[in-house]
């Protein structure tokens, strides 16, 4: 649309460049201006339009979501529309990056899950964030997702709070990560996972002895969690230097090398690595800190997964 605009002004353009051979002659002059007034009149006039087409398409489609959130939740509400229908909208428009039809179809759903009992409304919710979770491609559309699920239901789901606090995270947001986290916590206190992810965001933010705690505090609630136990050996390797009790954490790791918990990293490669450090006195004693810190510690990654504490 713009390019037909400017099309349309190129011929008062060349009008305007002949005029101005003669700038001296009076009647030019008046000419000239008249038609300076006229271009930007006109390019006034088609910004105008532009803008207010623009405007009215988004509110088009604002009122179109709307009555689509509506009639849903309606067909819902007096049972005369399967909940696998608005479910499969969701995983379809998820698919074609359409992320506005999907919030729409969960708004509406979660709308209805009021209506449901306790354990069917959380596998409703459930339902929705793993399609979610592992449709969307784009973070900030799952986090919108998230929040709306904590405003619906903000003491309920815990592990929606684990996921939103991890994809804040990922998002560089560790203050918001942080206060997200804490509440899961405070709905579900005996999460190893949580302490996990509060250990990874003190960490990312710089505060390894804070991370510590809440490594510790994760351990206690699941001895045998892998990375739990790489990360604290890790950490106690790198900055305390206590080897011996490091090797105690890595040996545990190896022991229960055939568990997969939340975060299934590269295990095969991490753990080579550590054994390496239980078996090799040179290299438990002889790697100078800097140097442990880049043979083991990398940038905290944070991967979107949720598993039984």
């Amino acid at each position: 649309m713009i390019l037909l605009y400017v099309a349309i002004s190129i011929p008062f353009i060349i009008a305007l460049f002949s005029l101005l051979k003669d700038w001296n002659d009076e009647k030019r002059r008046i000419y000239i201006s008249l038609l300076i007034l006229t271009i930007c009149a006109f390019m006034v006039s088609c910004l105008c339009t532009y803008f207010s087409g623009r405007e009215s398409e988004e509110l088009k489609k604002e009122n179109y979501l709307k009555d689509r959130r509506q009639i849903t939740l309606t067909l819902l509400c007096s049972n005369r529309l399967p909940l696998k229908r608005p479910l499969s909208k969701i995983e379809k428009n998820l698919r074609a990056n359409n992320y506005d039809s999907a919030i729409a179809f969960a708004e509406a759903i979660l709308l209805y899950a009021n209506t449901l009992a306790d354990g069917e409304r959380q596998q409703v919710v459930r339902d929705i964030y793993i399609y979610f979770i592992y449709n969307a491609e784009d973070r900030r559309e799952k986090i919108k997702l998230l929040e709306l699920i904590n405003i619906e239901y903000p003491e309920e789901f815990a592990e929606v709070h684990r996921l939103l606090g991890q994809l804040y995270a990922e998002e560089g947001r560790f203050k918001d990560a942080m206060l997200i986290l804490n509440k899961a916590l405070y709905i579900e206190d005996d999460n190893s996972i949580t302490y996990h992810l509060l250990g990874r965001v003190s960490f990312a933010e710089g505060d390894w002895e804070k991370a510590l705690k809440y490594y510790k505090r994760g351990i206690e609630k699941n001895e045998k969690y892998v990375n739990l136990n790489i990360e604290i050996g890790d950490i106690i390797w790198c900055y305390t230097n206590d080897v011996e009790k490091a090797k105690g954490y890595y040996e545990k790791a190896i022991e229960n090398k055939d568990i997969k918990d939340w975060y299934y990293s590269a295990y095969e490669e991490d753990l080579i690595k550590r054994q390496s450090v239980v078996s090799n006195k040179d290299l438990q004693y002889n790697i100078k800190p800097a140097d442990k810190i880049t043979f083991f510690l990398k940038e905290t990654p944070f991967v979107v997964e949720e598993s039984k504490k």
